[in-house]
């Protein structure tokens, strides 16, 4: 970017003595450098950070992306800026009179690194005066007063990552050189412009060395140059009004002019397709609200100019184009500063960005109105970035700082995009949460609209959560459509669907029924809750066969009964409608367990062999029976075995027993998996038999024989007697 010294041009046509003329020069440019700055302890800070709305003016697609000032408490004074391939925004100032030159990130405005220069000169006092750069290297011109009071040239070589000195070289000759402007390449070619008083005649006249840039050391040197120098992407350069070649030739030396009187050339700029652009200044008081811009081909001729004043803005009275930048894509950006009633009705100086595209149309101003005073050094445009360096000061009377600003195009927010929603009617929890995010934002506002109508509104931080209840609703769809604005003009919206559906009835579910057969007093009881429901109606299911239906109250009960069943298992579903649609179910399975058959208890039987009409009769009941059977057995061996029928007796005969005793034991099937037993025992006697006549004559001799038997007895008992007590006497006397 070509290098701006518009306050030595006036310098450059003066006849005086020249050691006059580099004292007056070295107070003017001392004076320039002395600028009021701002109070200590600010060095390095950004003061509006990302996000701060400080800009106004016609071109709404630019906002402010970061503003920082830098500098130290005392002689800060700004050089020049230049923007690295990867975006780094390298910055040629004076801090406290030396100058440095810092490496910024161009994303945050933060320094990255910091380096101060020194000429190696006794008593100097160094002027910043323009910076370049290639992919690697950043070059840099500055002035320096030597020992004589003669300002000499020095041009510096840094390294870009790091800022280490590769080289620097110090032009000593005997006369006052000023550097004003340097340009490279890329191609091993470093060029610097300027002017230089010829110490006999004191007239100045213009210059152009091409440096190498591996080593410093000078290629060429021509007498023709000017204020300003740039190259185009064909090898060519200019230094208007002249245009040469990379070897020093000169191609055409052409005086170009808009027809216009009272401005001067304050920067050229060329474009990827070789087109040079003029900025052109007023040069008095009449013209001060006003600047040209003019588009000439690569041969000089005019394609266009244009005249722009600050009429569009009522606070300008005073408006002084510095810098003339692009960005190889139609984008022409002037900078410069402007002089108004910006703040609180009191007259300042801002900084302001016009934006022109390639055929000279004017797409708008941006000012930053946030000091009190800022006159600016330069401007350069990088994609579609533009940065800004300025002197500031952010309240009267006080000292200035170093401003750095960065504006960028505003892009529109950015929002989440949350799913659409179901949820049934009449529940709760339900809402849409949006969160938006921008780095620049102002006054921000959003607004909610539910199928069109407006239902909420506010304002909107970056990163901060927006949550809108949906609650509430009846049955039915609603489109949810956010609209966000970030108060520069950019807006983002987003559309939430949001169904209410039928929530089905609520059917309880009772437990499953088990009970015996033939028993009562067993029910299924359900109950149906719904919020939302028209004519309802319900049908109670067994085996898949209605068999029972009714309407129903939302908490009501409904009961059936399910007595009375066969043994088995049977499935009884509750099928409930509400009336709009939706339905629910519960099914309930009941059991009806089989009871056992139930047999009396027939008392032990005995007879005598041979004896008939001797049987055990048993009596069965049930009331649950399939195909019913008995076996019988007698001590474990089949007797017989048939059918039986509950209620009536089963008779078993046990005549033809041998003597004994028998465990006769029933066992009986109802055919549906109950089974019961009884056993009885039976007991079988002899039979005992006599002859005719013999019975007589048998009981006489047995009657006969029993009384004879009966006084032996007596008489063997009356014996013993009477031996007892004669012993008993015998042992009492001889005791």
């Amino acid at each position: 970017m070509a290098r701006k010294q518009t306050s030595r041009e006036a310098r450059l046509r003066c006849s005086r003595w020249w050691s006059i003329i580099a004292l007056l020069a070295a107070i003017s440019l001392a004076s320039s450098m002395l600028v009021p700055r701002g109070p200590a302890g600010r060095n390095h800070a950004t003061m509006f950070p990302p996000g701060t709305r400080v800009c106004s003016g016609e071109n709404a697609t630019l906002v402010l992306e970061w503003a920082t000032y830098h500098g130290s408490s005392l002689d800060d004074s700004p050089g020049a800026i230049w923007i690295g391939a990867d975006g780094s925004v390298f910055a040629w100032n004076a801090i406290k009179g030396i100058p440095k030159l810092a490496k910024f990130n161009g994303s945050t405005g933060t320094v990255v690194w910091e380096r101060p220069w020194s000429s190696g000169f006794p008593n100097e006092y160094t002027s910043e005066i323009d910076i370049c750069g290639d992919s690697t290297y950043i070059y840099g011109c500055s002035l320096v007063w030597d020992e004589y009071g003669h300002e000499q040239m020095q041009v510096i070589k840094w390294s870009q990552a790091n800022g280490d000195l590769a080289w620097n070289y110090t032009r000593r000759v005997w006369a006052s050189e000023e550097v004003y402007s340097i340009w490279t390449d890329g191609l091993g070619g470093v060029y610097t412009t300027g002017w230089m008083m010829n110490l006999t005649t004191l007239i100045w006249s213009p210059f152009t060395i091409k440096w190498n840039a591996s080593d410093g050391s000078m290629i060429w040197r021509r007498e023709f140059g000017s204020s300003h120098i740039i190259g185009d992407e064909a090898g060519f350069l200019y230094a208007l009004p002249y245009k040469f070649t990379a070897d020093g030739d000169l191609v055409w030396n052409k005086k170009l002019t808009c027809n216009e009187t009272g401005f001067v050339t304050s920067d050229v700029w060329i474009d990827s397709d070789g087109y040079l652009y003029v900025l052109m200044r007023g040069s008095d008081i009449s013209h001060q609200n006003r600047y040209i811009m003019a588009k000439w081909d690569e041969d000089g001729n005019l394609i266009w100019n244009r005249t722009h004043d600050n009429d569009h803005i009522p606070q300008a009275t005073y408006t002084e184009a510095i810098s003339l930048s692009g960005n190889g894509d139609g984008l022409v950006s002037v900078f410069g500063h402007m002089v108004g009633l910006f703040t609180s009705n009191t007259t300042t100086k801002v900084p302001f960005l016009s934006s022109w595209d390639s055929d000279g149309n004017f797409l708008g101003d941006v000012t930053w109105d946030q000091s009190y005073y800022a006159s600016t050094r330069d401007g350069t445009t990088f994609g579609d970035s533009h940065f800004l360096l300025s002197h500031a000061r952010a309240v009267e009377g006080v000292r200035t700082d170093i401003l750095l600003i960065k504006w960028s195009p505003n892009a529109a927010p950015a929002i989440s995009r949350p799913d659409d929603i179901f949820y049934p009617h009449q529940t709760t929890g339900h809402s849409i949460t949006w969160v938006i995010t921008d780095s620049t934002v102002q006054d921000t506002h959003y607004e909610i609209r539910r199928n069109g109508t407006l239902v909420g509104s506010g304002s909107w931080t970056s990163g901060g959560a927006i949550t809108r209840p949906v609650d509430g609703l009846g049955m039915g769809s609603y489109n949810y459509t956010i609209v966000a604005s970030d108060g520069h003009g950019a807006t983002v919206n987003d559309t939430v669907i949001v169904t209410v559906t039928n929530a089905p009835p609520s059917i309880t579910h009772p437990p499953d029924v088990t009970y015996p057969h033939q028993t009562t007093g067993h029910a299924i009881t359900w109950q149906v809750f719904d919020a939302s429901r028209g004519t309802t109606s319900y049908t109670i299911y067994r085996d898949g066969a209605p068999v029972h239906s009714g309407t129903w109250a939302s908490g009501g009960s409904i009961v059936h009964d399910v007595d009375n069943l066969d043994v088995g298992i049977y499935n009884f579903t509750l099928v409930a409608w509400d009336g709009l649609g939706a339905s629910g179910q519960d099914s309930v399975n009941v059991t009806v367990q089989n009871v056992a058959p139930v047999l009396d208890q027939p008392a032990d039987r005995s007879y005598t062999r041979g004896s008939t009409g001797n049987y055990i009769s048993w009596t069965i009941t049930d009331g649950s029976t399939g195909a019913r059977n008995c076996t019988v057995l007698a001590n474990g061996s089949v007797l017989c075995s048939g059918t039986w029928t509950p209620g009536i007796p089963k008779a078993i005969d046990i005549d033809g027993f041998g003597v004994g005793t028998y465990n006769v034991t029933i066992i009986v099937f109802d055919g549906l998996g109950g089974t019961a037993s009884d056993t009885v025992i039976v007991t079988v006697t002899e039979a005992i038999t006599t002859r005719p006549g013999i019975s007589d004559y048998l009981a006489g001799v047995i009657s006969a024989a029993s009384l004879g038997a009966l006084v032996s007895l007596s008489t063997i008992a009356i014996r013993k007697i009477k031996k007892k007590t004669i012993n008993s006497s015998t042992r009492r006397v001889s005791s």
